[in-house]
């Protein structure tokens, strides 16, 4: 009779163990993984929102990444229509995107060295991509499209902020929400045909770094300065501005 009811109790506590594990499954929240689309082009149209154009063929979510590479193509022109997004990856190739809102608002955005992505019909003064601190990492080519970009990172350190992988930008503005300072180190950045920097920006160098105005502006309200304190344009520091075809001063 001793066994039997002992039986019966671990029996129960059994059941109760398995009625807790499956509450507590029920009530845990559904985590979303992260995944990474790649744009292949594929689909019937060269729609952002076109499932087949992207691989894995699926509806992207606000966890995801956007990827453009070289793969069935090399460079395509996609229409932005829709769709959520974490941000935007662009390890190689040549990549436009047609875009009349501020959709990509606070979405970081990588470019490798060599590649290119560009925005085309952007609405002036659009935020188009992230303004957190060290967020965007443009080390290739981004063209802005005429949009305004907004930096309201503060830049704190060596090799920090927009410019810390050089590259350059093209056909837009950057400017600063509040005085920083701007640190480029081993690099070049340069300001090509159609951009615009300008707001509250000093730039300090380090290591031999350039900012090089090609075809734009630079323009800034604050007193630039280069590495130990030189004055901008004085390469005795190892670093220098230089105006090539374009407006520099301060």
């Amino acid at each position: 009779m001793k066994l039997h009811k002992t039986s019966e109790a671990l029996r129960d506590r059994r059941i109760v163990a398995c009625l807790f594990a499956t509450a507590v499954a029920v009530l845990l929240p559904i985590v979303a993984n992260a995944d990474t689309l790649t744009w292949t082009g594929g689909g019937a149209n060269k729609n952002w929102s076109t499932t087949a154009n992207w691989d894995p063929a699926q509806t992207m979510t606000v966890d995801d990444t956007a990827n453009f590479q070289t793969g069935s193509l090399s460079s395509d022109t996609i229409t932005y229509d829709a769709g959520s997004f974490a941000n935007i990856a662009v390890p190689s190739g040549a990549w436009t995107v047609n875009v009349s809102s501020a959709c990509f608002t606070n979405r970081p955005i990588t470019i490798a060295s060599g590649a290119k992505f560009a925005l085309s019909g952007a609405s002036a003064r659009v935020n188009p991509f992230s303004t957190a601190n060290n967020a965007n990492a443009v080390a290739g080519l981004l063209d802005l499209g005429g949009a305004f970009q907004t930096i309201a990172d503060t830049m704190p350190g060596n090799g920090t902020g927009f410019f810390r992988n050089g590259g350059e930008i093209r056909n837009g503005t950057l400017t600063n929400a509040t005085a920083a300072t701007a640190y480029l180190a081993n690099t070049t950045f340069t300001v090509g045909p159609g951009a615009n920097m300008s707001g509250a920006i000093r730039v300090r160098f380090r290591g031999g770094a350039k900012l090089v105005v090609d075809g734009g502006t630079f323009k800034t309200s604050h007193v630039t300065a280069s590495n130990n304190n030189h004055p901008i344009g004085d390469t005795s520091g190892d670093a220098a501005v230089v105006a090539r075809n374009g407006e520099s001063s301060s």
